[in-house]
């Protein structure tokens, strides 16, 4: 759409067989190509009832589809992606989460290039404990990537905070929020200023 909300281009992209369900919780613009990347989940690869996996499909400033790729830490196990962000490189980070280590779920959060090669992929997490992540942002002042979710260790969810090196996805910090009273999530993450730290809002 224009700024001023009148419709530029539209399309529907039609998987290749009537039984597969795609979709897009995530779309971000890529200023160095002015590109645009959606991720969601897919069964596509897993076949119809198949277990959903991250896909990430790349079009043009037009809308013209570029690649369509599937990801998992393990193809054939279950994923998803909840948000993708541009990086300096041309390429992109998608966070989510993913059962395909342990069955409760644990964070997943893996870097592509421009092209949809794996520069980096890892999950997060403790066994036994379900974790997700749903919103991930870009610090380009120290390289690093911080992420929100929760993480559900006694019934009770907490909101999580979580920083990693952009370069390598290693951690730096984990950080879980405490909440006697009930069950919280982190929704989204921004950086914040005066003070300088992170801002979440959630549930």
């Amino acid at each position: 759409y224009s700024a001023a909300g009148a419709p530029i281009w539209s399309f529907n992209y039609i998987p290749p067989f009537p039984w597969v369900d795609e979709r897009v919780y995530s779309i971000c613009f890529q200023p160095l190509d002015s590109s645009y990347a959606i991720t969601g989940i897919t069964n596509r690869f897993t076949g119809a009832g198949g277990p959903y996996q991250v896909f990430v499909m790349k079009v043009n400033s037009a809308g013209m589809p570029l690649w369509y790729k599937g990801y998992s830490p393990l193809m054939g196990m279950p994923s998803e992606a909840k948000e993708i962000i541009p990086m300096t490189d041309g390429g992109f980070v998608i966070t989510g989460s993913s059962t395909a280590y342990d069955a409760a779920g644990d964070i997943y959060t893996f870097r592509i290039s421009f092209a949809g090669a794996v520069v980096w992929s890892n999950t997060y997490g403790m066994p036994g404990i379900s974790e997700t992540s749903e919103s991930i942002l870009f610090r380009p002042a120290d390289g690093s990537l911080v992420l929100t979710g929760s993480a559900n260790p006694t019934g009770s969810e907490d909101i999580i905070l979580s920083k990693l090196a952009a370069a390598t996805g290693a951690p730096a910090w984990t950080k879980r929020y405490f909440n006697a009273s009930g069950s919280d999530r982190g929704f989204d993450v921004k950086e914040a200023s005066t003070p300088s730290g992170f801002s979440v809002t959630g549930r």
